[in-house]
């Protein structure tokens, strides 16, 4: 995960930087390893990132710090929505505070729409699905996309082909009994619609 901000007030060493991240996972850990172009210790503490600063940073300073895969933090199971108002930064400065400032996004595996269709929708009865949906972040080649079926049951179901719009971007599904799950695998990009 990349942070990337500007601050025009400039900051002392002892101010703190804390970005919010709710749903997130991951173990607290008091002290995690960055890559920073500033100088910070790193703690991951309530889902929250804080970074006391060591030293000073001068006012419109463009911030950049990356924060690796090694920490463990993971994204919450559900996506995360673009723009998310459980993302935000604030800056605990002698110069005066600055409180949830929020944050720009992409989004992470959310979709902006989604719907299932079933025919001839009977009951108890094998039926035809037809999932749609539109994705606010690129679906890669080798992912997985998964529509939980509570209650679904299906015979000995392998591996399926599957007609997709466009033709070839999802190639088969399989049906998980252990999951109650219709995993649609992904054989082409699905790209980002707002």
């Amino acid at each position: 995960m990349r942070l990337a901000f500007t601050l025009y007030l400039p900051l002392n060493a002892g101010d703190t930087l804390q970005l919010k991240l709710g749903g997130f996972g991951g173990s607290d850990v008091g002290s995690l390893a960055v890559d920073a172009n500033i100088d910070v210790a790193t703690r991951w503490i309530e889902k929250s990132l804080i970074f006391p600063l060591t030293s000073p940073v001068a006012g419109g300073f463009p911030v950049d710090i990356l924060v690796p895969l090694s920490t463990g933090i993971s994204i919450p199971v559900a996506g995360v929505l673009p723009n998310s108002p459980t993302l935000s930064l604030t800056v605990v400065s002698a110069d005066g505070p600055i409180q949830n400032y929020p944050i720009t996004n992409n989004g992470i595996g959310s979709f902006s729409f989604s719907e299932i269709q079933f025919s001839p929708a009977v009951a108890g009865a094998p039926n035809e699905i037809a999932v749609t949906f539109t994705s606010r972040s690129s679906i890669l080649p080798g992912e997985t996309v998964a529509v939980t079926l509570p209650g679904f049951s299906a015979g000995s179901l392998t591996e399926q082909i599957v007609l997709s719009d466009p033709p070839g971007v999802v190639y088969s599904c399989a049906w998980d009994a252990a999951t109650s799950q219709l995993m649609f695998f992904v054989a082409s990009t699905i790209a980002v619609h707002p």
